[in-house]
């Protein structure tokens, strides 16, 4: 990864990282940009799948480093809504 990317993958790494302790088990929704308070969600409202994204992205960019959990476990937290009869549907 040449220019551009890797500073903009280590700053988004980065953020993620200060993210995962504040929210918990919970799925982050966005923050107060005073205090940085997130406000979460236990069932993933609009973001859960992208949360569970980049916890993956951040799994697959730092091997070994004990990440896939945390990464299937947000995966597993969303597998009941899956089918969930929502407004994004066709």
């Amino acid at each position: 990864m040449t220019g551009w990317a890797e500073p903009a993958l280590r700053l988004l790494l980065d953020r993620v990282e200060q993210t995962v302790e504040p929210v918990g088990d919970r799925f982050p929704l966005f923050a107060d940009p005073d205090t940085g308070t997130w406000t979460t969600t236990a069932r993933g409202s609009w973001a859960g799948g992208f949360w569970a994204g980049l916890l993956a992205l951040r799994a697959a960019a730092e091997p070994g480093a004990g990440r896939l959990g945390e990464a299937l476990a947000a995966r597993e937290r969303l597998a009941g809504w899956v089918h969930a009869d929502t407004g994004c549907e066709g």
